[in-house]
């Protein structure tokens, strides 16, 4: 029996058929018996990496959205050409692969899989005999140990990615692995080498015309200055990258400087500008799916409650955002994370612990619509208020 899936509420995708399992295995059966598993194996294998790279600078475009869709649609493929190149020790399909789903992967909550998979492709006997594939690859384990707070292991592999592209001729390998250890090396405090790294990386994406990586960069260059305290500065750097990538039309970075933004305004009392910054972001977290994202932006406006002297408001979202980070075993990118480990030292100062369980409680159970709607009442209070 065929089974099919219609794709009526989302036009961007096809509609999708599926066998029973029991077909399924039936068919896996023949295709055995006729010595033939292997040729439709490599079949798929080059099927799904020639999507997953025609996928991956897409990602970073204005039609991110879609894409987006797409590989949500096709995980499971990914994931078989994966384990079926590690079973068979093909290892040039599996690295073309974990090394296009790196945003895919961050911007999902898969960060574990991402980097499980990514360091079991890593460690197949014929991966070296790949190395522009395999640098990449570095890359995205380099960048997911660093989403995953694995900043030692990040740089490792990071450095290990560099030595390989610096004596090739990949240069866009080379742009983003000199920017991601960029932001390594800021989570380290070597903010001098961070900003060096990070610059190199932008001028040789320039040089290019790859205008994506030098906006990724960036996004992320305000952390420099706003960790060693300049705000000032952290605004100028964060206020031009929201306009370039806003201009360009993408979500997924987009949203990270707009919340810094907020945060920033937070910090002037402007509490009308902070709320809408931090609605901006998660509303383009949202549109692409980035379910890290939306809980830290959710993360923004716990900090804004408490600040209007709402420790309900503000425990009610630290409690939806910790459902959501406890579904995915995940924590949020660095400055999110500080931030929300604040509100929680923050909390009892303002409520006795059995009205925080209680809030805390409430908000764990919140649908995404209901946290949303969460911070609409915010923004109500607030008016009220005012």
């Amino acid at each position: 029996m065929l089974n099919v899936e219609s794709t009526h509420q989302d036009t961007d995708l096809a509609t999708r058929y599926r066998y029973l399992d029991t077909i399924r295995s039936f068919g896996r059966l023949k295709l055995d018996e006729a010595k033939e598993s292997r040729w439709m194996h490599d079949r798929h294998a080059i099927y799904y990496v020639r999507m997953v790279e025609a996928a991956a600078p897409e990602l970073l475009l204005q039609n991110q959205v879609r894409w987006y869709k797409l590989l949500q649609a096709e995980h499971d493929n990914f994931r078989a050409v994966i384990e079926w190149s590690a079973e068979s020790d093909q290892a040039e399909s599996a690295l073309r692969v974990v090394g296009a789903l790196l945003w895919f992967w961050w911007s999902h909550g898969s960060s574990h899989e991402g980097r499980d998979l990514t360091l079991k492709t890593l460690a197949l006997p014929s991966a070296d005999q790949f190395k522009e594939y395999r640098a990449r690859a570095l890359n995205t384990a380099g960048f997911l140990h660093w989403v995953l707070g694995e900043v030692d292991l990040a740089r490792q592999k990071i450095e290990e990615a560099l030595s390989i592209l610096k004596q090739s001729d990949d240069e866009a390998g080379l742009a983003w692995s000199l920017q991601l250890l960029g932001l390594v090396l800021t989570s380290k405090g070597e903010y001098d080498l961070a900003d060096k790294a990070m610059k190199e990386g932008v001028a040789i994406s320039s040089t290019l015309g790859d205008y994506p990586s030098s906006v990724f960069s960036l996004a992320f260059q305000g952390d420099i200055p706003l960790r060693q305290g300049n705000r000032s500065k952290a605004r100028m750097v964060y206020e031009e990258s929201a306009d370039l990538l806003r201009a360009f039309g993408n979500k997924i970075f987009h949203a990270y400087p707009l919340r810094r933004l907020g945060y920033l305004d937070l910090d002037q009392n402007d509490m009308a500008k902070a709320w809408s910054r931090f609605r901006q972001s998660l509303d383009l977290n949202r549109s692409v799916g980035d379910k890290r994202a939306v809980a830290a932006c959710l993360t923004s406006m716990a900090a804004l409650a408490l600040r209007l002297e709402k420790p309900v408001f503000a425990a009610r979202l630290t409690g939806a955002v910790e459902n959501r980070l406890d579904s995915l075993s995940i924590k949020l990118l660095p400055l999110d994370q500080a931030e929300l480990e604040r509100i929680f030292r923050q909390l009892p100062t303002h409520l006795d612990e059995a009205a925080i369980t209680t809030a805390f409680k409430e908000g764990w159970e919140m649908t995404d619509d209901q946290a949303v709607a969460l911070t609409e009442a915010l923004l109500g209070e607030m008016k009220t208020s005012g």
